[in-house]
């Protein structure tokens, strides 16, 4: 009994590709826990391959995404963070102007930042680490554009949903009969100032 427990849990954790995201993008963690749990774990190694593999496929959605904004003219934000990549390191420099002499953009390849960050060694956790607040410093927004802005996307989501239905469920005290016209924006924005204040954000 135990043992189907088990295995349905299994399937249903790696079945989850927000689970091996956020497991990814845990510089603690990055593909050094999949190597672990392979090791650990013989008779699932196909399925956690499978796992670290869709999180390649979600990044590439993802870049061609911020490839396309970048070329409707969204470019602003986004020619600063490159500029102070650039400047990170002679050699590195170096590699992105022969790139786009090449190839007409700064870009390597497509998997570039992902490579790069799958590379290089975990992060050893001081107290009170947050993954979150580690994607959100400006050192690597500025290395891994794209990559920071998926972290900052997939790492937002609550891990349970009480506190959200908590917020909802407020609500029926902002909206009530007097109040029956504001728009949802309005109504979004109370809530969410009601929640800062009450949980001091």
């Amino acid at each position: 009994m135990a043992e189907i427990a088990w295995k349905k849990w299994w399937n249903i954790l790696w079945g989850n590709q927000n689970y091996a995201l956020a497991t990814f993008l845990n510089p603690a963690y990055r593909t050094k826990w999949f190597d672990e749990a392979k090791a650990r774990t013989k008779g699932e190694t196909t399925r956690i391959q499978d796992g670290l593999n869709r999180t390649g496929k979600v990044w590439q959605v993802w870049h061609s995404q911020q490839l396309e904004k970048d070329s409707e003219g969204l470019t602003n934000e986004r020619e600063s963070q490159l500029n102070r990549r650039r400047t990170l390191t002679k050699v590195q420099k170096t590699i992105y102007d022969l790139n786009k002499e090449v190839f007409g953009d700064w870009y390597i390849a497509d998997y570039s930042e992902y490579e790069e960050y799958s590379t290089l060694p975990v992060l050893v956790p001081q107290k009170d680490f947050s993954p979150l607040s580690w994607w959100c410093e400006v050192g690597q927004q500025a290395k891994w554009p794209h990559l920071s802005a998926l972290a900052i996307h997939v790492l937002s989501f609550p891990a349970m949903s009480a506190e959200a239905e908590r917020v909802f469920s407020g609500a029926r005290r902002t909206i009530s009969w007097t109040r029956s016209s504001l728009s949802p924006q309005k109504i979004e924005t109370l809530e969410c100032l009601k929640h800062y204040l009450s949980t001091e954000i």
